[in-house]
């Protein structure tokens, strides 16, 4: 099985949503003609598919991030595995809290979130 390859990141969205389309079309036009090709992505959460930075006062009073949501929807509608990864630590709340946010901001189709193992 051959190792996943970071292609590419960046922290301005609007040029991150292009770019990030870019990237994928071209991995879905060589991934085409391979068999079993499962093209997946990775997303960090906070402050990047939701924003929350000044809203923990109510967990589930968050924003999507429009720009990466517009290209979370395209990589869906593509067939493209969403898989997210956070800083939170891991316990059934917080992954259940998780789980909440992104099915409340529309992010409901990410097949794994990865959480920092707890202490």
């Amino acid at each position: 099985m051959p190792k996943p390859i970071k292609l590419w990141s960046s922290k301005k969205g609007g040029k991150a949503s292009q770019i990030g389309r870019e990237v994928v079309r071209e991995a879905l036009r060589r991934g085409a003609k391979k068999k079993n090709f499962k093209p997946a992505v990775v997303f960090d959460m906070d402050e990047t598919l939701i924003f929350n930075r000044d809203k923990y006062e109510d967990d589930l009073k968050i924003t999507p991030n429009k720009t990466m949501k517009e290209l979370y929807d395209w990589l869906v509608s593509k067939g493209v595995t969403v898989f997210v990864v956070t800083a939170r630590r891991r316990n059934n709340w917080s992954y259940n809290l998780i789980r909440k946010q992104l099915d409340g901001t529309g992010y409901n189709k990410v097949r794994g979130v990865y959480m920092v193992p707890k202490e």
